[in-house]
């Protein structure tokens, strides 16, 4: 009870003195600044001709300078009572001012409102009326200088200390604890794919990337927080992906891709308008990979954005700092040669540290790294490895008080964690937030994040012949977690395949029905799969990465203990056997930087090269005089070549096949899953040998972006089996209080 008497008493006395409290610092009422009205609470200024909309910031700005009219208010002083102390420079003060002069059609060399006051400040010269009430920091201000009552500290240090005994009490009882949880509610509930959201400044309007109600083509769009309907920013039929708001506010800069391995970065208001061609640049842009985080990120300054683009076709891809002011690029990371790259780069809001994603392998293994760039951005830079999981993280983003990243990391679906740089070896989970998240952001200003948050299903399909056709395919591996990658045993009364189901990526088999499921490893590790029989129907050959790398097993076909093949420091991958049983055929990046084909015997020995311009998946014929195998192309798709296996020359077959794996050689031919079309159908095609045409087999329709895991045909030719992974949807999640 006293407490809450004293707490009146001082709340009359602030009201009675013009003090209020800060939940109050705001401007409710409307003020006229010369000709024009101003309206906090709308965020615009008005005039008997116009009415125009000012960012909040820009508003705030315009408050305080008409708190004190006819004063010269030092630079610091504003950006200290507008932004707190959240790290800004003075260029976005000075953007501030400049949009507040355009709105108000001011002229900076010949003032009639705001006058710049030359390595002093800025004073509002135009009259204010009615008389806008002082801010409390200039209350503070008047305390420290005596202006107000002698007693009026006196009385504030009571309120702290008796403030100070109700959070004692509140926080042995726990009641601090409930104040201060996150709250998480859905941000948007549109339909279709909304991606890669990025918080303007204040942290009150979100840009990001959807497609559509018509889930037709992705633009850039911007939503204030607690508004239904967003603004929608870009019509261009490309696609409109990754956008990033600039510290300044001014920008909205995005990636637009046209078709090809070129993209564009445009720069582009929040407002609209017309967008500015800033450099073309070589990103990834395609489905499932775009879940590895947006590809741009504003430097503290505005000055650079940086974006994950590849130097060449023949490397990985890099970092790059690109100039605003010339869309000049320069590299700052040197991805080791045998990994995918760097991506999803995100800048430290306060210092210049660029954290971001390495992938290891062609299996989508990543760990966070970290680089500093406070010693030049001249030539690239060694960075900081910051998680050891060898799992699957991407996404990064700076939290709290940029002592902290949240990302995204993979196990049987995506999961938002939490690493303290002061306890990097300790990463945890979100708590009550983040599930199944990816592409977070966080503003420290508001204590919000916003993360997209995928609906995604990753199950095993199955197609039966029936007479000449192939019936309507339905799922038939399935659970909660992921099964891809199937393959038949030899005789076909058998089906391999790997599965998260355990909590690990692991290798499970079952009879031709899908019964009698048996689990046949038990690494307890983060990635593994691509199983493969031996001929005889007795071994299975698997990739798993157990400890810093990927490595070719064997077990036996009932389980046991698996057998390590490989031990290079290269990654070794999705491993294929010979008709005769004698080799294994696997991938790596052994000699170069491309994935190429080897071979080592099945009972060990010494690799050989079998490719030399790239090549995953080698299938030999039924005679075993010929080797197929895909080539990775691009990232979008993989084409399918052919050689003889005594060597010679390496030939194209056919383009399109839609992944490495999707592909499976019979006596009379192959069949295939080229790349899903755009509507999300996927078709099942059959090249015959004897003809050397191709055609449509089966039709699959999707509700969603697919992706193919793994494809398999029965000895008899009668069922097809496949790994399908569908995004079915995203929706934007907002988490307040997070800290």
């Amino acid at each position: 009870m006293l407490v809450f008497a004293l707490t009146g008493v001082l709340r009359s006395y602030q009201r009675s003195h013009f003090l209020r409290l800060p939940e109050e610092d705001s401007v409710h009422g409307d003020f006229h600044v010369g000709e024009y009205l101003v309206q906090p609470d709308l965020n615009q200024v008005r005039n008997a001709q116009k009415r125009i909309h000012l960012e909040p910031k820009v508003m705030d700005v315009l408050v305080y300078l008409a708190r004190h009219p006819g004063e010269v208010l030092p630079k610091e002083r504003i950006i200290q009572a507008v932004w707190g102390d959240v790290f800004v420079s003075d260029e976005v003060l000075t953007y501030s001012i400049s949009e507040l002069r355009r709105a108000l059609g001011d002229d900076a060399k010949n003032p009639s409102i705001v006058q710049t006051i030359p390595r002093k400040g800025y004073r509002l010269i135009a009259a204010v009326s009615p008389p806008v009430a002082p801010s409390p920091p200039d209350i503070a201000e008047g305390v420290r200088r005596g202006l107000l009552l002698p007693w009026a500290g006196v009385l504030m240090g009571l309120m702290i200390a008796v403030l100070g005994g109700v959070w004692w009490i509140s926080w042995k009882t726990g009641a601090s604890d409930k104040l201060a949880l996150p709250q998480e509610s859905p941000l948007t509930t549109y339909p279709g794919l909304e991606l890669e959201p990025t918080l303007s400044p204040d942290g009150n309007q979100v840009a990001l990337s959807w497609d559509g109600r018509n889930q037709d083509n992705f633009d850039i769009y911007v939503k204030v927080i607690g508004a239904e309907e967003p603004l929608r920013l870009t019509t261009h039929p490309g696609l409109d992906l990754s956008p990033s708001w600039s510290p300044d506010g001014r920008w909205i800069a995005f990636i637009r891709n046209e078709g090809g391995a070129q993209s564009k970065i445009i720069l582009i208001s929040p407002l609209g308008g017309s967008a500015r061609e800033l450099a073309s640049v070589s990103v990834l842009t395609t489905g499932w990979g775009r879940e590895r985080g947006p590809n741009l990120s504003w430097s503290p300054d505005s000055k650079w954005l940086a974006v994950s683009q590849r130097p060449s076709p023949d490397q990985p891809f890099s970092l790059f700092l690109v100039s605003v002011e010339t869309g000049e690029a320069v590299p700052i990371t040197k991805p080791p040669p045998t990994s995918s790259g760097d991506f999803s780069p995100s800048f430290s809001p306060l210092r210049q540290e660029v954290a971001f994603t390495r992938v290891f392998s062609v299996g989508g293994v990543a760990d966070l790294h970290l680089l500093d760039l406070s010693a030049g951005r001249e030539s690239a830079l060694e960075p900081r490895r910051l998680t050891f999981d060898s799992g699957d993280a991407s996404s990064p983003a700076w939290a709290g008080k940029g002592n902290a990243i949240v990302y995204s990391i993979r196990g049987w679906r995506r999961n938002l964690w939490r690493l303290d740089l002061a306890k990097p070896d300790r990463p945890r989970p979100l708590e009550g937030a983040g599930e199944a998240g990816t592409h977070a952001v966080f503003s420290g200003q508001r204590s919000r994040l916003v993360y997209a948050k995928l609906t995604a299903d990753a199950n095993i399909w199955r197609l039966d012949r029936e007479g000449t056709q192939f019936a309507a395919p339905e799922k038939f591996i399935v659970s909660t977690s992921r099964e891809a990658n199937p393959r038949f045993s030899p005789d076909g009364s058998r089906i391999v395949f790997d599965s998260t189901r355990s909590g690990s990526c692991e290798i499970w088999a079952c009879d031709r029905e899908g019964s009698n499921l048996l689990q046949l490893t038990r690494f307890g590790g983060p990635a593994g799969g691509s199983p493969s029989w031996s001929p005889d129907g007795r071994r299975i050959a698997f990739d798993m990465r157990a400890g810093e790398t990927a490595d070719i097993y064997v077990i036996d076909a009932n389980g046991g203990h698996p057998v390590k093949l490989t031990d290079h420091p290269a990654d070794d991958v999705v491993p294929t056997w010979s008709r005769g049983g004698d080799w294994i055929y696997f991938s790596s990046r052994r000699s170069d930087n491309k994935l190429q084909l080897w071979k080592i015997p099945s009972k060990g020995g010494e690799a050989v090269q079998v490719t030399r311009n790239g090549g995953v998946c080698g299938l030999e014929s039924a005679d075993g005089r010929l080797l197929f195998f895909a080539r990775r192309e691009d990232p979008k798709t993989s084409s399918l070549w052919q050689k003889r296996v005594g060597g010679g020359e390496e030939k194209l077959l056919f383009e399109s096949v839609g992944n490495f794996n999707s592909f499976e050689v019979t006596e009379e031919g192959i069949y295939f899953m080229p790349r899903p079309q755009p509507d999300g159908q996927v078709n099942v095609r059959f090249y015959s040998f004897r003809d050397e045409k191709i055609r449509n087999i089966a039709e699959v329709e999707t509700d969603g972006w697919a992706e193919f895991r793994g494809f398999t045909v029965s000895p008899d030719d009668r069922t097809i089996l496949f790994g399908l992974q569908v995004l079915q949807g995203s929706d934007l999640m907002l988490v307040e209080n997070f800290r």
